[in-house]
């Protein structure tokens, strides 16, 4: 209990500048520990991780970004960050399939066969994305990423004395960076009636950034944050599985098409159209989890009472009066 109480004291003096590099440091370094796993394609995971530590380097740019500039450090790698994880989104999103395919495949025995058939024809696919994905970690975008002179920038940031007022400090600038997450995402969820694929993946995005906003931050708060972290969580897994659902339909849709094109393969056509069926299950059934966890996501008002709930911390307080 005494260490966490000091983590929570160290993280609320830092300001958002020091706070930012520090949290771009983590998340590069484990873009650039995932890397090799990544290349070598033998477990997914690699990538999935590589890829989450990308997404959130996308968002601290976001959030980060002018505190940094500020700081002296003016050009973030984006635009390469971006190209990176798009090139290992199109892997990731074929391994997700596959994964589906191969529990479809033991939970309809009678289908197997033909699920079997169609697992081969998106792993050709995958062979293509997986080269794209090559291309670029060969490429200037992960040569950017991989800039050993932004580490040291950021490092020189991250541990510089912060000579900055109280109100640029964690502790007091960071409620003002979730509480606006949070209203972008309440804006976007709170206008929905009969939302689209495309809307809801927005509020996917918004939870997915809100929640990532509270993660950076939550070393100044203690476990403050817990609640509104956990619900986040579960409104972006809801959306994620309905966005899935969304995408995957259409796909089959065509593999239906395809076969039934070819008189050897046409027989592959019914075992696919119950793959459609139960991807608008799987849609179903997502759609009141988001709903559910919508109901408990905290408005602004129940997440700065959350702040106020935090932990005290005399260190921020003795050196703001310094």
């Amino acid at each position: 209990m005494i260490a966490a109480r000091q983590e929570t004291e160290d993280a609320a003096v830092l300001s958002l500048a020091q706070l930012g590099a520090r949290t771009l440091l983590e998340q590069l370094g484990r873009a650039l520990k995932h890397e090799p796993g990544t290349r070598a394609g033998d477990d997914p995971e690699e990538l999935h991780k590589m890829r989450v530590a990308t997404r959130r380097l996308r968002v601290a740019f976001k959030v980060f970004g002018r505190e940094l500039a500020a700081a002296g450090i003016g050009t973030l790698p984006e635009q390469d960050v971006k190209a990176v994880a798009q090139a290992m989104g199109g892997v990731r999103d074929l391994d997700v399939f596959d994964e589906w395919l191969a529990g479809q495949a033991v939970a309809r025995p009678q289908d197997g066969a033909a699920i079997d058939r169609l697992r081969a024809h998106r792993r050709a696919l995958r062979d293509g994305a997986r080269a794209v994905l090559r291309d670029t970690l060969d490429g200037p975008a992960m040569g950017a990423v991989r800039d050993g002179s932004l580490a040291l920038a950021l490092d020189t940031v991250a541990h510089a004395p912060a000579r900055v007022k109280k109100r640029r400090r964690v502790r007091c600038a960071g409620p003002r960076l979730a509480d606006r997450a949070l209203g972008r995402l309440r804006s976007a969820g709170g206008e929905l009636m009969a939302p689209t694929s495309e809307e809801l993946h927005r509020v996917r995005i918004l939870a997915k950034r809100f929640r990532y906003v509270c993660e950076f931050i939550s070393p100044a708060f203690g476990a403050a944050l817990d609640d509104a972290i956990a619900c986040a969580t579960e409104v972006q897994d809801a959306l994620g599985d309905l966005h899935d659902a969304d995408v995957a339909a259409p796909g089959l849709l065509r593999d239906i098409e395809r076969v039934a094109a070819d008189a050897e393969s046409a027989r592959d056509a019914a075992a696919i159209a119950r793959l459609v069926e139960a991807q608008h299950a799987r849609r179903d059934e997502a759609l009141p989890r988001f709903r559910d966890a919508w109901a408990r996501l905290p408005d602004k008002k129940a997440l700065r009472a959350a702040f106020k709930r935090a932990p005290a911390s005399p260190q921020l307080y003795k050196e703001a009066s310094e």
